[in-house]
């Protein structure tokens, strides 16, 4: 009983230690996304979030089948990141890039393989651009998370397909991270900033649309409240109150026993 109570008590301290470093992440998290956009100022939690009755019902048309993706671009500012010091606009597709007609779908119906040569339009460069609007990296959030909708980016030498399609998000977001671990900014910046280009900057560059959208009050994205409010800490912090039960428990176990010896 002894050692399992020693046993639990340094797995408890390996988790509360895990779980502080996680917390700690987190913090940091929500202080580069607040200097970089201004989801906090209108709605503080997210949870709070209402659609504007007035705006184009974004949720309803998709589920309905009757989105309008035209509708979506009118009422949107330009953007306003830009392609993160990438050199060029014709870069090597870093993994391999699935499209399909239907999310559920395991057949996809476009691929963009790995060392294709791609056409990359970074949301600054083709606000006015319709024709490419949600085209390769930029692309419009769905109501099931870890699924966009996209055109497909344009292959050299190939016919650009013009059909909206479902790509899962953790794609495009690999797709631009890779790029941008081989661009300037990357290799120039510090240890820190490296993990922000790392495992956050790519979500956000991702979910630019979907900050529009909730700015404006028309859609709240499940991606989006997946990336403010990544779930790691929160499982990390309840993995801890398990082990802190379980080492009370067994601790006043042993002292019972001791008791009655």
């Amino acid at each position: 009983m002894k050692r399992l109570c020693k046993a639990l008590l340094c797995l408890l301290i390996i988790s509360l230690v895990v779980t502080a470093g996680a917390f700690s992440a987190l913090i940091y998290h929500h202080s580069m996304i607040t200097r970089s956009t201004n989801i906090f100022q209108s709605h503080p939690l997210l949870f709070d979030f209402e659609p504007d009755e007035r705006a184009y019902p974004y949720a309803e048309a998709l589920k309905n089948d009757e989105f309008k993706p035209y509708s979506v671009f009118d009422t949107l500012p330009g953007m306003a990141l830009a392609g993160a010091g990438l050199p060029t606009e014709w870069l090597t597709a870093p993994i391999t890039v699935h499209y399909y007609s239907d999310p559920k779908s395991t057949v996809p119906v476009f691929t963009v393989e790995k060392g294709d040569t791609i056409y990359c339009s970074f949301p600054a460069a083709i606000t006015a651009d319709r024709a490419n609007r949600y085209r390769g990296l930029e692309s419009l959030p769905y109501f099931k998370q870890g699924w966009r909708l996209a055109k497909p980016f344009i292959v050299e030498d190939e016919e650009p397909n013009d059909t909206l399609l479902y790509v899962k998000t953790d794609d495009l977001t690999a797709v631009f991270r890779l790029w941008l671990e081989e661009s300037p900014a990357y290799s120039h910046s510090n240890f820190i900033e490296k993990l922000w280009y790392t495992y956050s900057y790519p979500q956000l560059f991702i979910l630019f649309v979907d900050l529009f959208l909730y700015s404006d009050c028309i859609f709240l994205s499940p991606d989006l409240v997946a990336f403010v409010y990544p779930p790691e800490p929160f499982i990390s912090l309840g993995v801890s109150v398990i082990l802190l039960v379980a080492y009370l428990v067994v601790r006043c176990k042993t002292k019972i026993k001791n008791k009655t010896v």
